[in-house]
């Protein structure tokens, strides 16, 4: 049997907000997450929403891009 575990989006590096994840328009399971923070500009983009949280928690709690 296999667990479900619900993943939580951390805030971003610079502090900010997440905003996401939010589904790319006109495409299938497309999903984007970025900061708030307007000159942060920091994004995680992919396929499938749980790699794309997966994602941005790694670039998340990194300091290179």
């Amino acid at each position: 049997m296999v667990k479900k575990v619900k993943l939580i989006v951390f805030d971003c590096r610079c502090g900010g907000k997440a905003e996401g994840p939010v589904e790319v328009p006109g495409c299938n399971n497309r999903w984007r997450i970025s900061c708030v923070v307007e000159v942060c500009e920091a994004m995680n983009a992919g396929q499938g929403k749980e790699d794309v949280i997966k994602g941005w928690n790694r670039l998340s709690s990194s300091f290179y891009r």
